[in-house]
């Protein structure tokens, strides 16, 4: 029985990559093969049933990879056309157990490409990116067209500004996404990471799409820059944010939008050149007149209530973007900081507010927590205030 996610009770992305899948798989290849059965196809689903037993989402995906490579044709074109083929069939007829997940076994199949094109020789790179192009509207192929940046860049920089005005959004979203230099669960980009200017013209090409996933991307990919060089994303974004009132309606609201998203983490950060970008000063005159939490003391997996009141002691109204941060206690005794997002108001001379957010300590898969002092205090336009305390004991609380 597939494993729950203990957050959301949802199957394990990993679990995408099941027995029935396997078997699926096999049953496809063998309709979209040329010629007699390959050795090893009749016994790939037991194989793959078999190592993914002791394997995370992404590990299993590479075994799908390295199976399936082992099969394909010797010439590139055919086992390209293969693969191409298998994705378009998988998508329309292999939902496999009714859940959406299964599109991961696509994201392994494309994978494949980069496994064949980076050591064959008679794959030319040209062949291996009209391949990715072919494939990404049936799962983006943001991760396998990475290797293919890092050993020709300059040619696969050239082939994505021309793909910034393919009319299909996936392929124009590709080029985006595929150039994150810090992209989730992807090949990190150290060129990109070093020096991000070689991605402005595309990104820029691309700020306007009309398509609001690629606009998305496009954002993401300026959050990941921020964090490497936050003067060049500010700069960018400024440029941006200075042709908005020359613009329709429309577009002035979805520029508007993207310059928010890419410069979020700058936000959180409490950058005071991307605050005042957005509209954002020093809060002066702003008090915090009360803070605290309830309860003093958390059980485990139970919830935390943080309340800040705020007065407005000028004589001006003043708009605010309040975030909060929260100081995990780590298993060492040191603390661990995440900034979560508030919200954005409008406080009067004289007005006096109250912010309050829970937070559930029940586990999730990505974070744990530890017994002690944990702390959080309100981010008030990029500024710390009015710090809070609580004990957590992460031992559930004793029936009565």
């Amino acid at each position: 029985m597939p494993e729950l996610d203990a957050q959301t009770d949802r199957p394990l992305f990993k679990d995408a990559f099941s027995e029935s899948g396997a078997k699926t798989l096999e049953r496809e290849l063998r309709d979209v093969l040329p010629g007699p059965d390959p050795p090893g196809l009749a016994s790939l689903a037991a194989r793959l049933a078999r190592g993914f037993t002791a394997l995370e989402l992404m590990d299993r995906s590479r075994l799908v990879t390295r199976e399936l490579c082992e099969l394909l044709p010797a010439d590139p074109h055919a086992a390209f056309a293969v693969l191409t083929g298998l994705a378009d069939r998988w998508l329309a007829n292999c939902r496999v157990d009714g859940d959406d997940l299964s599109s991961f076994w696509v994201m392994a199949m494309i994978d494949c490409v980069p496994e064949i094109g980076l050591k064959r020789s008679d794959a030319p790179i040209e062949l291996c990116l009209d391949t990715l192009k072919a494939m990404t509207r049936c799962f983006s192929a943001e991760f396998a067209i990475r290797p293919f940046l890092i050993a020709e860049p300059e040619l696969v920089l050239a082939t994505l500004a021309e793909w910034t005005t393919d009319p299909d959004p996936a392929v124009r979203r590709l080029v985006s996404e595929g150039t994150r230099p810090r992209l989730p669960w992807g090949i990190r980009l150290q060129a990109f990471v070093a020096d991000p200017a070689p991605l402005f013209p595309l990104l820029t090409a691309l700020v306007d799409d009309p398509d609001e996933v690629v606009r998305r991307s496009v954002a993401n990919n300026v959050n990941d820059i921020a964090k490497d060089h936050p003067d060049l994303a500010v700069e960018l974004l400024r440029r941006w944010s200075d042709e908005i009132s020359r613009m329709p309606d429309f577009e002035r609201t979805a520029r508007l939008r993207l310059v928010r998203h890419a410069g979020r983490t700058l936000v959180k950060k409490g950058n005071a050149e991307m605050l005042a970008l957005l509209g954002y000063t020093a809060a002066t005159g702003i008090e915090i007149r009360g803070h605290e939490t309830e309860p003093a003391v958390v059980p485990g997996g139970g919830t935390v209530r943080l309340t800040w009141t705020l007065e407005n002691r000028s004589e001006s109204e003043k708009e605010l973007l309040l975030d909060y941060r929260i100081r995990f206690v780590k298993t060492n005794g040191t603390r661990n900081e995440k900034v979560f997002k508030g919200t954005e108001t409008r406080i009067a001379a004289g007005e006096t507010i109250e912010f309050s957010r829970s937070f559930s300590f029940r586990p999730i898969t990505t974070r744990r927590y530890y017994a002690g002092e944990h702390a959080a205090e309100l981010i008030v336009n990029g500024e710390a205030r009015g710090e809070v305390t609580w004990v957590y004991e992460a031992r559930a609380a004793s029936a009565p």
